[in-house]
């Protein structure tokens, strides 16, 4: 999934996060519940999670979430770098 930033100092940045298949966790249903809901449309029994989400994206309201740092070790160097920020499903309210 890709969100785009629109304001602060952020603002035309793009997020990119992704859900794995619900056989990963329960979490995952409840998190992909929360996006859908926030976003202001509804799953339909037997539909793909990503065929909710291009079904209802044109008519999508705007939300809000948190995004966190990603730092990771090197697995060849041992530094520390940082990745791409990860967006926070568990967050997201509408705007």
């Amino acid at each position: 999934m890709d969100f785009q930033v629109v304001e602060g100092p952020q603002t035309k940045r793009h997020i990119f996060a992704s859900l794995p298949t619900p056989d990963k966790g329960s979490w995952v249903i409840s998190a992909a519940s929360i996006l859908i809901k926030q976003l202001g449309g509804q799953h339909t029994p037997g539909e793909e999670l990503l065929d909710t989400l291009n079904r209802i994206a044109p008519t999508a309201n705007a939300i809000t979430a948190d995004v966190a740092d990603n730092y990771y070790k090197d697995k060849n160097t041992g530094e520390t770098k940082q990745g791409r920020p990860r967006f926070q499903f568990f967050s997201v309210q509408s705007a």
